[in-house]
């Protein structure tokens, strides 16, 4: 990495393991998101007014994984931009 300091080659290996993590769990997270949206739905744990809300707020349970991975890339992203840079120096 150009002669980047070990703290951030850590930092860029830790960010580069996060966004394959949080693309295996994304269907995993939507999948879940499903289900409970069933499961309230046979309990009769919400209101035909409320079932709208409770489906958006599971969506976007789900949607917090899209975000992490977004986020990871960037701070990978980031990383390598300023390590190319000398890292500070």
């Amino acid at each position: 990495m150009g002669g980047a300091p070990l703290i951030l080659l850590i930092g860029a290996l830790s960010f580069a393991g996060a966004g394959p993590f949080h693309l295996v769990t994304l269907p995993v997270e939507f999948g879940v998101s499903r289900r409970a949206l069933c499961q309230i739905e046979q309990l009769g744990l919400v209101s035909e007014v409320e079932h709208h809300g409770a489906k958006s707020v599971l969506f976007i349970a789900g949607m917090t994984y899209v975000a992490g991975d977004v986020t990871s890339l960037a701070y990978l992203a980031y990383m390598l931009v300023w390590s190319r840079r000398g890292g500070g120096r």
